[in-house]
C-alpha cells in the first residue's frame, strides 16, 4: 500500500485526502517511513514534514486514536466486567450507568440534621439544599449523595469541617456515567484546633473500605492557542521614545551639527515587525545611510522621521528610490502645502501623526503595525505657531546665544515616537485548537506565558459571543502579555500557548480566615527531637507569594484498601496546608490501586482544575496504578504533580498541564535557596544545609522513572521535570522506564516545558538518610552527586508479591549482562518533546538514552550529553529533532516597568538607542529586581540585541552561549544525525550548534574521537557548528567522525596526525563558515593522555614524535601542570616521547583512550641518561566483543618486566613488560 505522490503538496498544510486519512490510520513513525520510501526513495526530509502534516490532519478531523485516548471510556474492558474475583469490584452504579441521586431500589431521606458532627449508617442521605455541619463520616451501608439539582439551579453549599467515607461508606456526587449538571460547593472550615485530628484536619477523606465519586459537568480540559494573543492587541513590541534637551547626550550647547534635533532617524524591522536596528544622519547629510540600508532584505520594514529638523537633499532621495520609495513619495509627503503642514512663511505648529497601518510578514502575517509620532515645542508655554517665517527662525537656531526666545522654543523640543497597531486596545477572540463548546459565558481561563517569565500567564473570563465558532473564545479584556499561537512556518516548532478551563460546576474548597497565615512547617519539625519545632515560617511564605494570608486550606486523600475512589472535572482551590501530606489531591500510601491491587476500576484523578493552592497540586505517594489525566494546575507552592518517596511505580500521568509553581517549605527541594540554610534541617553538629541542596522546585517532581508520562506541560518551575532517585532505592535504583504499550519501547512521549530554568531534567538522588557524619546533608535534600543507578545482579521473586503489602510488583527485570561498573543499560526513548525558553539546559543522565523528535528553542544550553562512562553494548542518540537558537518569539521589553522615578518617563532617552536592561534594572540603574521565575528572588531581566537579531528578551545576556547541543565525554557511541539547527548566530567561541566545553575533569574532557557519530544534520543561519578553542584561547583536541562519508569535522589540532581523503579543511576562529565542506575520516583515530602528578612549572616539556613528523606535538611544561594533555595520534604505529628543558616529573601516566577494538600502539620513552625510573602499568585493555568502542582499566598497578628486545616485547601475550633502548637519539 502506498499514497498518491504527495511531494508536489509540500505547501500545503492538509495535503491528505479523506480516503488516505480512513486507510491508513495512526500510523507509527516507523511504519510511515516504509511507506514514505516508497514515494520518494532518495527519502528526502519532507518525510518528517509530511508525517506531521498527517498525523495533525487525522488529530484535526477528529480521527487520531491519541484525541480519542486522551477522553475517559466510561466503559471498562470486557475482561474487566467479566472477571468476578476483584478485590475491589467497579461500582455497581458504574456498571449500571444509573444516576446516585435517583437510582432504582433506592431509597433516599433529605439531610436533616442539626448542626454539629453526623455519622451516616445504613440509610442514604440526599443533600438537595445547603448544608452547615461539623465532621461527617460515612459508613456501614451508609451514602451520602448530592442532588443534582441541574443546569441553571441555585447551588448548594455543603460546609463542613470534614468529611470521610469508610468502612462501606459512599460519598457521591454524580457519577462518569451520569455527570452533575448544576452547581455544587463542598467547603471545609475551621482552624488547626477545630476538631480532633484524624487525617489531620479539613479533609475529604477515602479511607479503608470507603467510596468517594465525585464527577462535575464534562469540559475540555485544556487546548492550545491556534494564533498569536498579542499585549494590548498589538502585534508588535510596544517600543517608545522620547528624545528631548535633557536628556540628549550631547551637553548643553553642542555644535549645531551634532545636537540631537537636527538629523533623520532610522528604524529597521524585521517583517515580523521586531526592532533589529537604528541609524541617524545630521542635517542634510547622508554619509553611510546607503550601506546602512543595503544590509536589510526587502521584506524588512524601514522608518525614517525627523528629529525636529532636517534639510532634504537630492542625495538622501536617491538613496531611498533604491530602497522603494519613488520620487513622488517624497513631492507628496514633504510639500509645503501638505495639510499637515503650515505655509511657507510660518513655523510649523506641534504635530501628531500617525503612519501604517503597515502589513506584517512571517509569523505574524495578517496583524499590522502602526508608527506614531509626536513632535511639540513652545515658547513661554504657547504651543501656537510662531509668527516668524522659516528662514529667519533657522537663523536664529545657528546663533541660539543671541536669541533667548529661540533657545527657548528649541529647549522646550520632544519628540515621542511609539510603536502600536490598528487594533491597539480592541477586545480579542482568540483561536484554539479544539472544540470547546463546553466552555460556558462566565468561565475562567488561564493561558500560559510563552516567554522566559511564566508570570506572564495570565487569566481571562469568557465574554457572550454569538457569533464564535466551536474553537473561538471571546476575552473579556486585552492581553497583558503576548502569548504565542502559532507554529513557526520555517523551523516547524511548535511554541503555542496552553489554554487551560478553570471554572468548573462542582467546587472543592477550603474557607480561609482573614487572620492572615497561620502557620508553615517544614517535614523535619515533624521530628520529636527536632531543634526547629517550635519555628513558623509564614514571614517566607509570605514573601515567596507576595502576601499574607490563611494558607490552613482543605484538602482530598484517599488511602490504603480505598473500595473506589475516583474524581473527574471539578475544581479544587485554596487546598492543601503548609506543612506534610496535606495536599489538594493525594494518594497516601494507597498501594497498588490498579489490576495488580485488585482495583477492576484503578484510582483516578481526571480533568480537574487545581489553583491558588497552598501546597502541590497532585500528590501520588506509596501508591502505584494511579490515573492522573488531563489535570490544569495554576499557581501553587512546592512541586506540582508530586511523586513522593521514590517507589511510587506504574502510575499514568498523562495529559496533564501545569503553570506556575511558588516555592514552597515542607522539603528542602521545594524551599528557594535564599531560606535552605534558616531552615537547619539537621541535627546540631553538622554543617549548614547548602543552597544548592534546596532549588529543585519542580512543575513535574518524578522520584521514580518506572511510570508512564506522556503528553504533559510544564510552564514555569526551577525544573519543568526533575527525574531522579533516592538514596534509600537499592532494591530498584536498577530500573528504567516502563515498556509502553504502545510503541513496545521503554519511552515518554509528547512532554513540553517551557518558562523554567532547567526544562527536562533526569539526574542527581534525593538524600533519604537523617543527619550523620556520613550524611552531613540535609534530609531529603539534592544531591548533586552520589549513587548512580544500580547494576541488575539478581532475580527478585515474585512468587509471593502482596499488593497489600510494601512489596513491589516487578514486570520487567533487564537482563544481568554486567557486574561492573554499576550502570543503567536498558534503551530508554524520549520521543517528541518540546523545550522552549529555558534559561539553563535539558539533560539526561545514562548511556542508553535516545532523543526523536525534539523541539529545543530558545535555550541557554539546548540539550547537555553527559559525560558517561564505560558501559557494555549501549549507545546514546540525538535523531529527527529540530533546535532553534533564536526563534522569531522575541518576549517582553520589560525595562519599562523596571523604572521607578515617577518624573522620568519609562521610554528610551535618545530616539536612536532603545533602553536596554541590565542587572539591577535599566541602564540608568533605576527600579526594582523584578522576580526570578518560579520564586520572587531578584533576578534581573534583559533586553538586548544578539548579534545578527533582533531586540528580543533575555534572563542574562545570552548572547554569550547558546549551544544546541553540549558534548562532554562519551566512552559508547553517540550518534547525532537527521536533526536541524536553526539560527545560531555567533559573537563568541562558545555560540555554535554543537560545543564541546574543554574541563579539567577527565570525564568531562571533550576526547570522544570515534564515538561521537555525526549523519544528515541540516544547518541553516548557523555561523559555527563547533568551537575551535577555549575562551583561554588554546586550542580544543577534539574530532568527530561521519560515518557515512557526508561531510565530516577536524579542528587544527588534529591537522598533522589524521589522515583524510580531500584536503583537510582547518575550522579555526579565521573560518566560521558553515558551508564549507569537511572532510570524513579515513583513519582510525585514538588518543595518548599524558599526566604529571605534581606541579611541574619548573619541570620538563615534552615532545612527541613518530615517523610521519619530525615535531609532532609539543607539551610546554604549564600545559601538564597536574594535569592531563591530550594528543590525538592514530593506531598501528611507534611513537615516541622525548622531555625537554628540564628534568621530567617523578611520575608520569600515559594513557591510550578511544580508540578501537583491536588497535594497538607502541609508546617509546626517551628518559634522560641520570634519571632513575619507577615504572609501573596501569594496564588498560579493550573488554568489548560487541564492536564498541569500551575500555576497562585494572584498579591495582603492577610492576612491569623488563626484556631484552623489541621480538620480545612484539609477541608478548600481556602488557606489563617493557625494553629498554640506548641507542634511539633525536
Amino acid at each position: 500500500m502506498y499514497f498518491r505522490n504527495i511531494e508536489a503538496d509540500h505547501k500545503n498544510p492538509n495535503p491528505f485526502n479523506e480516503e488516505e486519512l480512513d486507510t491508513y490510520g495512526d500510523l507509527s513513525r516507523k511504519e510511515w517511513k516504509q511507506i514514505y520510501a516508497e514515494i520518494d526513495p532518495t527519502f528526502s526530509r519532507n518525510s518528517n514534514e509530511f508525517f506531521r502534516k498527517y498525523k495533525r490532519q487525522r488529530f484535526n478531523t477528529g480521527r487520531s486514536d491519541k484525541r480519542r485516548r486522551k477522553k475517559w471510556q466510561n466503559s471498562l474492558t470486557e475482561d474487566a466486567v467479566s472477571r468476578n474475583d476483584w478485590k475491589y469490584p467497579a461500582n455497581s452504579w458504574d456498571l449500571t450507568g444509573e444516576c446516585p441521586d435517583n437510582a432504582a431500589g433506592e431509597t433516599y431521606e433529605s439531610w436533616n440534621y442539626a448542626f454539629g458532627d453526623v455519622t451516616i449508617v445504613n440509610r442514604t442521605v440526599l443533600v438537595d439544599s445547603d448544608v452547615n455541619t461539623g465532621v461527617v463520616k460515612v459508613a456501614e451501608g451508609g451514602k451520602l449523595i448530592f442532588k443534582d439539582l441541574g443546569e441553571g439551579a441555585e447551588s448548594i453549599t455543603f460546609r463542613a469541617l470534614a468529611l470521610k467515607a469508610e468502612g462501606g461508606g459512599e460519598i457521591w456526587a454524580g457519577s462518569r456515567n451520569c455527570r452533575y449538571q448544576g452547581r455544587l460547593d463542598i467547603t471545609l472550615y475551621g482552624d488547626e484546633d477545630a476538631m480532633e485530628q484524624d487525617m489531620g484536619v479539613k479533609y475529604l477523606h477515602a479511607d479503608e473500605g470507603g467510596v468517594i465519586e465525585l464527577h462535575g459537568k464534562e469540559k475540555h480540559h485544556w487546548t492550545h492557542l491556534e494564533n498569536h494573543l498579542f499585549a494590548n492587541s498589538v502585534a508588535v513590541e510596544q517600543l517608545e521614545w522620547l528624545q528631548d534637551r535633557t536628556n540628549d547626550g550631547q551637553g548643553a550647547w553642542p555644535d549645531i551639527d551634532n545636537r540631537a534635533g537636527f538629523r533623520m532617524v532610522f528604524h529597521i524591522l524585521s517583517k515580523e515587525g521586531d526592532l533589529k536596528d537604528t541609524f541617524s544622519v545630521p542635517d542634510g547629510e547622508t554619509d553611510g545611510l546607503s550601506d546602512f540600508l543595503n544590509q536589510f532584505d526587502d521584506e524588512e520594514i524601514i522608518l525614517f522621521f525627523t528629529d525636529f529638523k532636517y534639510t532634504l537633499t537630492d542625495n538622501f532621495v536617491s538613496t531611498l528610490a533604491e530602497k522603494g520609495f519613488p520620487q513622488a513619495y517624497f513631492d507628496t509627503l514633504f510639500l509645503s502645502e501638505h495639510s499637515k503642514y503650515p505655509p511657507e512663511e510660518k513655523m510649523m505648529h506641534p504635530m501628531t501623526d500617525t503612519i501604517g497601518p503597515v502589513s506584517l510578514g512571517g509569523e505574524k502575517s495578517g496583524f499590522d503595525f502602526q508608527f506614531e509620532y509626536a513632535a511639540s515645542w513652545s515658547l513661554n508655554g504657547d504651543n501656537d505657531a510662531l509668527q516668524v517665517n522659516s528662514d529667519a527662525f533657522e537663523t536664529w537656531l545657528l546663533d541660539l546665544e543671541s536669541y533667548t526666545w529661540a533657545r527657548q522654543i528649541f529647549n522646550s523640543l520632544e519628540t515621542h515616537v511609539t510603536y502600536s497597531g490598528s487594533t491597539s486596545g480592541q477586545v480579542q477572540k482568540i483561536t484554539v485548537s479544539d472544540d470547546v463548546s463546553s466552555w460556558e459565558v462566565g468561565d475562567v481561563i488561564v493561558v500560559a506565558a510563552t516567554g522566559k517569565d511564566p508570570h506572564h500567564s495570565e487569566r481571562f473570563t469568557i465574554q457572550d459571543c454569538p457569533n464564535c465558532l466551536a474553537n473561538e473564545i471571546l476575552l473579556d479584556r486585552t492581553a497583558n502579555y503576548t502569548h504565542w499561537g502559532r507554529i513557526d512556518s520555517e523551523t516547524g516548532i511548535d511554541q503555542r500557548a496552553e489554554v487551560g478551563l478553570l471554572s468548573r460546576n462542582i467546587r472543592f474548597f477550603g474557607e480561609l480566615e482573614d487572620t492572615g497565615c497561620q502557620y508553615a512547617r517544614t517535614r523535619e519539625q515533624l521530628d520529636s527531637d527536632s531543634p526547629n519545632r517550635g519555628n513558623n515560617w509564614c514571614d517566607y511564605m509570605n514573601d515567596m507569594s507576595g502576601e499574607d494570608t490563611d494558607r490552613h486550606g482543605a484538602h482530598m486523600v484517599g488511602t490504603k484498601r480505598f473500595a473506589n475512589f475516583h474524581v473527574s472535572h471539578i475544581e479544587i482551590f485554596h487546598a492543601g496546608q503548609p506543612r506534610l501530606a496535606r495536599y489538594p489531591m493525594h494518594w497516601h500510601h494507597a498501594g497498588y490501586v490498579g489490576e495488580m491491587g485488585g482495583y477492576q476500576d484503578p484510582s483516578s484523578a481526571i480533568s480537574l482544575s487545581i489553583h491558588d493552592c497552598f501546597s502541590r497540586f497532585v500528590t501520588v505517594h506509596g501508591t502505584h496504578e494511579a490515573i492522573v489525566q488531563n489535570n490544569v494546575g495554576h499557581l501553587t507552592h512546592g512541586h506540582g504533580y508530586f511523586l513522593e518517596d521514590g517507589f511510587e511505580t506504574y502510575n499514568h500521568v498523562i495529559g496533564n498541564l501545569g503553570i506556575g509553581v511558588m516555592p514552597g517549605i515542607i522539603l528542602p527541594t521545594d524551599r528557594h535557596f535564599s531560606i535552605c540554610s534558616d531552615t537547619n534541617d539537621m541535627l546540631e553538629g553538622y554543617e549548614q544545609v547548602p543552597n544548592v541542596a534546596c532549588d529543585g522546585l519542580s512543575v513535574f517532581w518524578i522520584a521514580h522513572p518506572h511510570n508512564f508520562f506522556h503528553d504533559n506541560a510544564a510552564v514555569g518551575g526551577n525544573a519543568g521535570y526533575w527525574v531522579f532517585t533516592h538514596t534509600a532505592s537499592d532494591k530498584y535504583g536498577y530500573e528504567a522506564l516502563p515498556i509502553d504499550p504502545v510503541s513496545g519501547r521503554r519511552e515518554w512521549r509528547n512532554n513540553k516545558a517551557s518558562a523554567a530554568q532547567w526544562g527536562f531534567v533526569f539526574q542527581w538522588h534525593v538524600q533519604d538518610e537523617g543527619v550523620s557524619e556520613e550524611f552531613p546533608q540535609s534530609q531529603f535534600s539534592m544531591l548533586r552527586a552520589g549513587p548512580t543507578y544500580a547494576a541488575m545482579n539478581e532475580e527478585w521473586d515474585n512468587g509471593n508479591f502482596d499488593p497489600d503489602s510494601d512489596d513491589r510488583a516487578i514486570a520487567d527485570l533487564r537482563p544481568n549482562v554486567w557486574t561492573s561498573p554499576s550502570a543503567n543499560w536498558a534503551d530508554q526513548y524520549f520521543v517528541g518533546f518540546k523545550m522552549h525558553h529555558i534559561a539553563n539546559k535539558n539533560t539526561i543522565a545514562g548511556a542508553a538514552n535516545h532523543l526523536e523528535g525534539w523541539q529545543v528553542s530558545d535555550c541557554f544550553k539546548g540539550y547537555e550529553l553527559q559525560a558517561t562512562r564505560n558501559t557494555i553494548g549501549s549507545t546514546r542518540s540525538i535523531k529527527d529533532s529540530t533546535f532553534v537558537g533564536f526563534s522569531k518569539n522575541t518576549g517582553h521589553q520589560r525595562c519599562q516597568q523596571l523604572r521607578d522615578d515617577t518624573n522620568n518617563p519609562k521610554v528610551s532617552v535618545d530616539l536612536v538607542a532603545p533602553i536596554t536592561c541590565s542587572d539591577g534594572g535599566a541602564d540608568s540603574g533605576l527600579g526594582p529586581f523584578f522576580p526570578k521565575p518560579n520564586s520572587f528572588d531578584n533576578w534581573s531581566y534583559q533586553w538586548y540585541k544578539p548579534e545578527g537579531d533582533v531586540y528580543r528578551q533575555a534572563i542574562s545576556n545570552q548572547d554569550n552561549k547558546f549551544p544546541a547541543i553540549i558534548l562532554e565525554s562519551s566512552l559508547n557511541p553517540t550518534f547525532i544525525e537527521n536533526n536541524r539547527f536553526f539560527n545560531f548566530k555567533s559573537s563568541s567561541s562558545s555560540d555554535n550548534a554543537i560545543y564541546a566545553p574543554r574541563e579539567d575533569d577527565l570525564w568531562k574532557r571533550p576526547q570522544f574521537m570515534e564515538n561521537y557519530i555525526l549523519k544528515n544534520n541540516t544547518y541553516i543561519n548557523v555561523d559555527r557548528i563547533f568551537p575551535a578553542t577555549k575562551s583561554d584561547g588554546k586550542e580544543n583536541n577534539f574530532g568527530v567522525a561521519d560515518i557515512d562519508g557526508s561531510p565530516g569535522y577536524v579542528l587544527s589540532a588534529l591537522a598533522s596526525t589524521v589522515s583524510t581523503d580531500c584536503n583537510l579543511v582547518v575550522i579555526n576562529d579565521e573560518l566560521d563558515s558553515s558551508n564549507v565542506k569537511w572532510c570524513p575520516f579515513s583513519t582510525k583515530i585514538g588518543q595518548l593522555l599524558i599526566e604529571t602528578q605534581e606541579n611541574n612549572e619548573e619541570g620538563a616539556g615534552y615532545e612527541i614524535y613518530n615517523s610521519k613528523s619530525a615535531d609532532l606535538f609539543s607539551l610546554e611544561a604549564t600545559q601538564l601542570n597536574r594535569a592531563n594533555a591530550e594528543v590525538t595520534i592514530e593506531p598501528f604505529q611507534t611513537y615516541s616521547i622525548q622531555t625537554v628543558d628540564g628534568s621530567p616529573s617523578s611520575r608520569v601516566t600515559l594513557r591510550v583512550t578511544n580508540t578501537g577494538q583491536g588497535d594497538w600502539y607502541r609508546i617509546s620513552w626517551c628518559a634522560p641518561t641520570n634519571s632513575t625510573l619507577d615504572l609501573q602499568a596501569g594496564r588498560i585493555f579493550i573488554g568489548d566483543d560487541m564492536s564498541q568502542y569500551t575500555l576497562t582499566r585494572n584498579e591495582n598497578a603492577v610492576p612491569v618486566t623488563l626484556v631484552a628486545s623489541f621480538n620480545e616485547l612484539n609477541s608478548a601475550s600481556d602488557g606489563e613488560i617493557f625494553v629498554y633502548d640506548d641507542h634511539i637519539e633525536r
